[in-house]
């Protein structure tokens, strides 16, 4: 087994045997394709009550904590994998999946869907889906050209009631029926040109969530 993918799934085991809930929000698909870890962060929801069993699991596997913003709701870890040349990066967003911005969807709702891929847990197709797209509506002035395939494919079958009523929390029911309907045709181009509003929406309608924004 390539190291980086064994040093993962330790981890993962070590939070399922300790009965940490978690779901891996992005950056697994190394895991399952059996290839060397790219080094991007992998992203991980938890609970903040579950703060200090993370950080005891991911110390006793060999892992650091890195310094990162002291405020935010979020811990990062990582580890130099010698075998393959990368540091293995895991970044816990808790109590909800954080943006650059502020935090778009909560922890409860993600956990209480999670379902097992493999060794570890994911959220539930609909909750991964609001997560890649929330990150690069939020947090991006593009989409992703990594994530724009994944987005396309991931629409259909999902449960869209659930998905419509986790985006009218968030934006107005026009943005809304746009943002699914250039997702759909895979026109992100005019998902890249409706992004300001998107963001502007956000801020207005929570204004005490927002620490820092800068609008695209």
């Amino acid at each position: 087994m390539i190291k980086s993918i064994a040093e993962a799934k330790a981890v993962f085991e070590s939070l399922n045997k300790n009965h940490v809930k978690y779901g891996v929000a992005r950056n697994y698909d190394f895991l399952l394709q059996n290839r060397v870890y790219e080094g991007k962060d992998i992203d991980v929801v938890a609970l903040g009550k579950d703060k200090n069993r993370v950080h005891s699991i991911l110390i006793k596997h060999g892992f650091g904590k890195v310094p990162i913003n002291p405020f935010s709701k979020k811990v990062l870890y990582g580890k130099y994998v010698a075998e393959d040349k990368k540091v293995l990066l895991f970044h816990f967003h808790l109590d909800g999946i954080t943006g650059r911005h502020t935090r778009y969807l909560d922890a409860e709702p993600i956990l209480s869907r999670r379902v097992k891929k493999s060794f570890f847990y994911v959220p539930a197709s609909e909750d991964e889906f609001l997560a890649i797209l929330l990150h690069n509506v939020l947090d991006l002035n593009h989409v992703r050209d990594t994530y724009r395939q994944k987005l396309s494919q991931m629409v259909k079958g999902l449960d869209m009631l659930y998905v419509r009523e986790n985006l009218y929390s968030l934006f107005s029911e026009k943005q809304t029926d746009l943002i699914l309907k250039y997702v759909s045709n895979k026109n992100y181009t005019a998902l890249e040109s409706l992004m300001p509003s998107l963001k502007r929406r956000f801020v207005c309608a929570h204004p005490f969530k927002i620490s820092t924004v800068f609008i695209g």
